[in-house]
């Protein structure tokens, strides 16, 4: 019998608190040879499973902090889903973390 319902749309449309974008580009700003410690692995998984909701994505060892220029597997694995969600989701907080700085009050220098 035919529904005039539509099949729910699964992409990111979500907005991004403040907390979310602070830790995003705190963690952006951590020099690659530094991301092996275990604080920012925390971080990185704080992230990723509590404020963004991409805990499978996390498991599967697919980070929304990688900038590398495509997934490193072939497109049937599920890796490369979830590297093609957590993309997504990147250029989603690069956005708005530029909007969040472009309307954010500039600082007086500091003067000493």
């Amino acid at each position: 019998m035919p529904t005039k319902r539509r099949p729910r749309d699964r992409r990111w449309r979500g907005r991004f608190s403040a907390e979310t974008l602070a830790l995003f580009r705190e963690l952006e700003l951590v020099p690659k040879r530094k991301r092996g410690s275990e604080e920012f692995r925390a971080a990185e998984k704080q992230l990723m499973c509590k404020y963004l909701g991409l805990s499978a994505e996390y498991w599967t060892m697919v980070s929304v902090l990688d900038d590398s220029a495509g997934p490193n597997c072939s497109p049937d694995r599920h890796r490369y889903t979830c590297w093609i969600r957590c993309r997504e989701v990147r250029l989603e907080l690069l956005k708005a973390l530029a909007e969040s700085l472009r309307d954010a009050p500039a600082q007086a220098p500091l003067v000493h």
